[in-house]
């Protein structure tokens, strides 16, 4: 029992650092061939918001510094990783038994209900700016 629960926690924390590598990856500009990745825009938070629907829109995401507080990112991270370590890599299926299985991928730790898990989501949820940008962007809809 203890060595599976090794190798679990050894799939989670591999899992974690294969996020954070793609995310470095993702947000810094890569050559891959004939592929051509632009970085994100990197906005402050006290920004227009229409700079942010601008970048969004011309670049399919952006980053907005100083939209968290670092205590509440930290929270989260820490939250989020401790709950990742109960959870089985690659056992969601999503409902749909081993097609759901294949489309989720061996590795990957899917869980949901933040809100449960930590307190600190709602205090995401609620931020003005997250607001002000998702009825910018959902209400027109």
């Amino acid at each position: 029992m203890a060595a599976y629960a090794q190798r679990k926690g050894d799939a989670v924390d591999r899992g974690l650092e294969g996020l954070q590598r793609a995310r470095r990856r993702h947000f810094n500009h890569i050559e891959t061939g004939e592929t051509s990745i632009m970085a994100l825009q990197k906005i402050p938070a006290n920004a227009p918001l229409q700079q942010m629907l601008n970048a969004l829109k011309a670049d399919g995401g952006l980053i907005i510094e100083g939209m968290f507080t670092t205590e509440l990112i930290t929270t989260m991270h820490e939250a989020l990783t401790a709950a990742a370590h109960a959870f089985t890599p690659g056992a969601a299926t999503q409902g749909l038994g081993e097609d759901g299985k294949a489309f989720v991928g061996a590795q990957t730790i899917r869980f949901s209900s933040l809100g449960k898990i930590t307190p600190a989501y709602f205090q995401m949820l609620d931020n003005p700016l997250y607001a002000a940008l998702a009825d910018a962007i959902l209400l027109p809809h």
